[in-house]
């Protein structure tokens, strides 16, 4: 007897779960701002630019240039970041990464 309920309510579980997701999907999407509505942040320093979706680790530095982003899962930061090669001193420049050991 419960093999047979199973049976039966298992189309509604699946059919309630991809509306569930179908829902989260458009809502996600409709919270996005279209680019335009952004004004984008300009980047004055050298060797960095805008990223609206950068690591959420932040910038590489000299104390953490080894890092791997994997570990900041897939989280955004908006904002100005160092260019590839490049990481943050602590004066606050992006320097070329090999320079650490001089600036850092």
């Amino acid at each position: 007897m419960a093999d047979f309920t199973v049976a039966r309510l298992l189309p509604f579980v699946v059919l309630i779960s991809s509306l569930l997701t179908i829902g989260c999907m458009v809502q996600a999407q409709a919270s996005v701002p279209e680019e335009e509505e952004q004004p984008e942040m300009e980047c004055n320093r050298v060797n960095e630019s805008y990223d609206a979706c950068g690591s959420g680790c932040g910038d590489l530095t000299c104390s953490n240039v080894r890092r791997n982003d994997v570990q900041c899962g897939r989280q955004c930061q908006e904002g100005c970041f160092c260019n590839r090669g490049y990481v943050r001193s602590r004066s606050g420049s992006c320097i070329p990464s090999y320079a650490c050991a001089t600036f850092g």
